[in-house]
This record gives structure tokens, C-alpha cells and sequence, in this order.
């Protein structure tokens, strides 16, 4: 028995001896930790008021004629961090004060070489903070992005091209509307949405060459937007061969809520399938043009439930 208990002894000692030094470790993790946050503070004190008397300027001087002039690698960061904080909640020419800062500070550089990192939340991270940063020069690797093959990676990307804007960049997210994943769409979609009447030509174009899921989530766009110049597209679209065209249509044309589309729709609710009329009546009842009264008083006969509703 006596060597079983000196094994025993030694693996007690072993198991013994490995915690201690997992407790060790952790110990002195956290308090590194707290150091470096605690001198992130100190730091940071420091440096966020040079930042936010750069971005309250109106003189054409960079930021680093603002700042200390050697800065640490942590500096760097806090630099980049309180700028992207500020980004968040600013407009205007404060905005472009950040991006310009963001450009010359080599941020924007650097988040762009980061699109090309071998993991995806690595590639995701980096379009969302250029996105926050709004530089032209992140457009085309942010289109490039879109085809990712993470999902996330690519909404991330998607989400920055909305937020930078202009016609290079709203081009690519109309085309993500052909996107065979639903949920994706969908989320492209509301990208689009917020983007608002900036993304319309680009849509109006694209609208022919997209596939009917893209047609379809391009119709629920525009109508969301509520913008006057997609009332010839709709028009035409309730004469499409495809019903969930012509209801989508109707729907988006209900939306815009011009009261002269309302013989369009009074005409629609003759469609021979039922969500057509449904959605004629609905867009007349947003409308609110007299004129369709009669004509909806009599759809409260159709024989189908919703459409009477």
C-alpha cells in the first residue's frame, strides 16, 4: 500500500501545485488588467480634450498639430477610440472633421488591411469601424467584402456602405437585395431604408435586372421610403404577369399615399387574385381620396375574407 500512497501524494501534490498556479496566473492577469485600464484613464483624461477642441475647431489644422507630439501605440488607440465614440453621435462638419482625422491618423488604412483577416469576426469588426469612420477610400474593399463567405461578415459590410453613402457605395447593397438568403435581404433591406431617398435611383435602375425576390424586397423599399418618383414603377407594376408583383405594387403605392394613384388602385381592386385586391384596398384606405368609396364599398361584397376586411 505504502507506494499507492506515495502516488496518490504525488498526484494530490500535482493537482495541488496546478491550482495554485492557475490561481497565480489569474491574479496577476487581473491586475494587469486593471493597471492598464487604470493608465487607459489616466491617458485618456489627457488626450479627450485635445480631440474634442480639434473637432470644436473651425481653423483647417490636423489633429496631430493638436496633439502631443510622440505618441505611445496606447495613445494611438485611445486617439482612434474616443474618435469613433464621437462618431456615433455627431453630424455635419464635425463628421467630416472625424473622418479626416481617422484618415490621417492611419486608422482608416489599417481597418482596410483588417477586411483581409483569415478570421470572420476579425473582418466583420474592421467593416463596422469603417463604416463608423464614413471614408470614400473604404468604399470599393467594402464592396469587395459583399461576398464574403461569412453571412455576418457581409451585413457588417453591407450596414458601412449604407452608413458611407453615395452611388458607389448604394449600388452593391441594391444588388445584395438578390440575395438568396431571406434573412439577409431583409436586413439589407432595412439598410436601404435607412439610407432613404439617396438609394431610390439606384434602385429604379436596378429594378429590371434583379430576380423576382429582389424585385419584390426593391417594391418593399421604395414604398417604405415613400418617395414620389417610384410611382411609375409601381403603376407599372400592377400590370405584371406575377401577382406578389402587382400586390406589392398596390401596397407600395398605398404607402407613397399620392392621391392621384387612387384610379390606379380603384382599377387593381378588379384583380382576379385575391391579395391584389387586398392590397388596393388597403393603399386606398392610406390614400384617403373620396373617389374610391363607392369602389370599396362594393369590394366589401368580395368573396374573400381579408379583402372585405
Amino acid at each position: 500500500m505504502e507506494p499507492m500512497r506515495q502516488i496518490m501524494f504525488q498526484i494530490v501534490t500535482a493537482v495541488g501545485m496546478l491550482l495554485g498556479g492557475l490561481t497565480l496566473a489569474i491574479v496577476i492577469n487581473k491586475a494587469l488588467r486593471e493597471m492598464g485600464e487604470a493608465l487607459d484613464r489616466r491617458r485618456r483624461g489627457v488626450l479627450e480634450p485635445v480631440v474634442f477642441r480639434y473637432l470644436g475647431a473651425t481653423t483647417p489644422q490636423a489633429l496631430y498639430d493638436y496633439l502631443p507630439k510622440r505618441l505611445s501605440r496606447r495613445d494611438n488607440r485611445l486617439v482612434e477610440q474616443i474618435l469613433l465614440e464621437a462618431a456615433r453621435l455627431v453630424k455635419g462638419d464635425t463628421r467630416d472633421r472625424i473622418t479626416a482625422a481617422l484618415e490621417g491618423h492611419g486608422s482608416v488604412r489599417e481597418q482596410i488591411r483588417a477586411l483581409r483577416r483569415r478570421r470572420g469576426w476579425k473582418r466583420a469588426d474592421a467593416a463596422e469601424k469603417l463604416g463608423l469612420m464614413r471614408s470614400r477610400a473604404a468604399v470599393e474593399p467594402l464592396v469587395a467584402l459583399m461576398n464574403d463567405p461569412e453571412p455576418e461578415v457581409r451585413i457588417r459590410a453591407a450596414r458601412a456602405l449604407g452608413i458611407i453613402r453615395g452611388s458607389t457605395s448604394i449600388r452593391p447593397l441594391v444588388m445584395a437585395l438578390a440575395d438568396p438568403s431571406r434573412w439577409s435581404a431583409i436586413r439589407v433591406a432595412e439598410i436601404l431604408i435607412n439610407v432613404g431617398a439617396e438609394a431610390v435611383d439606384e434602385l429604379l435602375a436596378a429594378y429590371d435586372n434583379l430576380p423576382r425576390n429582389g424585385r419584390i424586397s426593391a417594391l418593399d423599399v421604395l414604398g417604405r421610403i415613400r418617395s414620389l418618383r417610384a410611382i411609375g414603377l409601381m403603376r407599372r407594376c400592377l400590370e405584371d404577369p406575377d401577382p406578389d408583383i402587382r400586390a406589392r405594387g398596390a401596397h407600395g403605392l398605398g404607402l407613397i399615399g399620392d392621391s392621384g394613384t387612387a384610379p390606379d388602385l380603384v382599377k387593381a381592386l378588379e384583380d382576379k387574385e385575391w391579395p391584389v385586391r387586398a392590397m388596393a384596398a388597403k393603399g386606398l384606405g392610406r390614400i384617403g381620396n373620396p373617389v374610391a368609396i363607392p369602389h370599396l364599398r362594393g369590394a366589401m361584397q368580395d368573396r374573400q375574407w381579408w379583402v372585405r376586411a
